[in-house]
């Protein structure tokens, strides 16, 4: 099997999660940034959680983007992670009660509707 430009930014993202801290941060950030737009929706989940490890609030607009996407992942995530306020629960009750929605999304964002946060 050959890895290709997705694996590779796929194991990027996780490492570069992994590894985590300021100087990471510094100097990972505005390439983790621009990886968002890839062509490739399968490697956004772990672009988002590279994100998470040291831009998170940075982040507010790609979580709130993250609760529409089309992988369900990134949904997840999203969910999990997204500052509640009017619009993004207005969304979060939309996923909580999806009927085509994964069990797992609708969970969370179940989970997230009678939380604090």
């Amino acid at each position: 099997m050959t890895r290709g430009r997705g694996a590779a930014t796929t194991c990027c993202s996780t490492g570069l999660a992994r590894i985590g801290g300021n100087d990471a941060a510094r100097v990972a950030e505005p390439y983790v940034r621009r990886l968002w737009f890839t062509p490739h929706t399968f490697e956004r989940p772990s672009v988002l959680r590279a994100g998470l490890a040291f831009a998170h609030d940075r982040l507010d607009l790609r979580l709130k983007e993250g609760l529409r996407d089309c992988e369900e992942r990134v949904r997840l995530i999203a969910v999990e992670h997204v500052q509640v306020d009017d619009s993004t629960r207005q969304q979060l009750r939309y996923l909580a009660g999806g009927p085509f929605e994964a069990a797992t999304v609708r969970a969370a964002a179940t989970a997230r509707l009678h939380s604090d946060t």
